[in-house]
């Protein structure tokens, strides 16, 4: 059976990912990336999907070795998206939509705990993760993505509100436009006592904010 391009793109980066080894770990990422370039979102969210699909988010963040490149690939990979205007609509598929082996991606109040230790959040990736998975069409994820945003949002805001900047993880000014909007629209603006920001803590971050510029 002859596949079409994007198929076959599709069928070599499940493959590909399934079968990572140190030794052939950089040259199947760079065909995996000439295939993202050439083929697009539909490449890329399958490449999320399948990353996500060979990690065990099931314990404390440190890999049992066996999904080791996978984890590395995911790490890098994360953090690429996110600077990517679709990174909402990709996260949401590859989390909502596994492959049928991946057990630890079902919603939990620990799931997205687990998935910031294992992919080495910091901060602002944290909160940017809850956020995303507000638009996820399973309300057990939008549930999951609400409480960790409660969680974790405030101590964002503190981090740049403390005196001692040192205490600051991942750098606003660096966010992309679509981050930012998440943040200072979806978040603060609509949503701020929803997620346990108060007022005051609201004001602080702004004015430390426009102090920035």
């Amino acid at each position: 059976m002859n596949l079409d391009p994007l198929s076959f793109a599709l069928s070599y980066i499940s493959y590909s990912v399934s079968s990572l080894t140190k030794k052939n770990f950089k040259s199947s990422v760079q065909e995996i990336s000439r295939l993202v370039a050439l083929h697009g979102f539909e490449a890329e969210r399958h490449l999320l999907r399948c990353l996500f699909s060979h990690v065990d988010f099931s314990g404390d963040g440190k890999s049992s070795g066996k999904d080791f490149h996978q984890t590395q690939y995911l790490i890098q990979e994360f953090s690429s998206i996110l600077a990517k205007p679709n990174f909402v609509s990709s996260v949401c598929f590859a989390i909502e939509n596994p492959l049928h082996h991946q057990k630890s991606l079902r919603p939990s109040p620990l799931l997205l705990p687990h998935i910031s230790r294992v992919l080495r959040l910091n901060r602002v990736q944290e909160v940017v993760l809850g956020t995303s998975l507000l638009h996820s069409s399973s309300a057990e994820l939008c549930h999951c993505a609400t409480q960790f945003i409660r969680l974790k949002l405030p101590d964002l805001l503190r981090s740049y509100t403390d005196s001692d900047s040192s205490t600051q993880e991942g750098d606003l000014q660096d966010c992309t436009p679509e981050v930012l909007h998440l943040l200072l629209v979806e978040l603060l603006n609509k949503n701020s006592e929803h997620f346990g920001v108060t007022n005051e803590l609201k004001e602080a971050f702004f004015e430390n904010l426009r102090k920035g510029e």
